[in-house]
């Protein structure tokens, strides 16, 4: 009978530890979901106002995510030569992943002309290297998006290979540029409007089987011979 009783009894008391393991699950999420929005809080309070929100070894970022710590590359005082994008910065001790290429980033610098992005960049933002010096870029495997003007008017671009990952092109992204060799995105899916507009050395291209659509004055201005598919399996 004993026995019997007690186990009756440690019976009752399970859904009242059940109740108070779930009382103190909740409460540990809601501090947690505190501590994020105090570090939010700390973090935009130290961002400076500006055009970015703050600077490591002379490079501005702009943050995306404060709780994801995730930013965008978006220029430099005295960005010259050879430019490498680094795929993490720390700021105020925490670290910080390169998710983007900003807009505007090297928009009218003449002393770039070679760029090389992280693989974690998932976004190319409009105008990042609108009129610039550069003649070399590789763009990782990971980016989805090029946004609009990203490479008009880059008189030493002569080639550019864009990776299966890229899904979306803005308007006008490789315009009045001295392309002669593409490579496209087998994931595209459109060639927007006025996309290679006026790039005179441009004579041949090679269109993937995923485009459907072809943008007006996508191919205006150009000395384009050929334009063919990609064979089919």
């Amino acid at each position: 009978m004993y026995r019997l009783a007690r186990s009756s009894y440690i019976e009752s008391l399970l859904p009242m530890r059940r109740v108070r393991r779930h009382l103190i699950t909740m409460d540990l999420i809601r501090k947690f979901k505190k501590m994020c929005v105090l570090l939010a809080l700390v973090l935009a309070a130290a961002l400076p106002a500006s055009a970015y929100d703050f600077e490591v070894d002379g490079c501005y970022y702009t943050v995306v995510s404060i709780p994801d710590l995730t930013c965008e590359f978006t220029g430099g005082a005295d960005l010259t030569g050879e430019v490498s994008i680094p795929s993490n910065v720390t700021y105020m001790n925490r670290m910080f992943t390169v998710i983007g290429v900003g807009n505007n980033a090297f928009c009218n610098n003449s002393s770039v002309s070679k760029v090389k992005i992280p693989a974690c960049v998932t976004k190319i933002g409009k105008n990042a290297f609108r009129e610039c010096g550069l003649s070399e870029i590789s763009i990782p495997d990971g980016v989805v998006e090029i946004g609009d003007n990203a490479f008009f008017y880059c008189p030493n671009l002569n080639s550019i290979s864009l990776p299966n990952s890229v899904q979306k092109l803005g308007i006008n992204v490789f315009a009045s540029s001295a392309l002669s060799s593409v490579k496209l995105s087998d994931s595209l899916e459109e060639i927007p409007r006025y996309t290679f507009q006026w790039c005179g050395n441009h004579t041949k291209m090679i269109l993937p089987n995923s485009v459907g659509v072809i943008g007006d004055y996508a191919f205006n201005g150009c000395c384009l011979l050929y334009t063919s598919p990609s064979p089919r399996d």
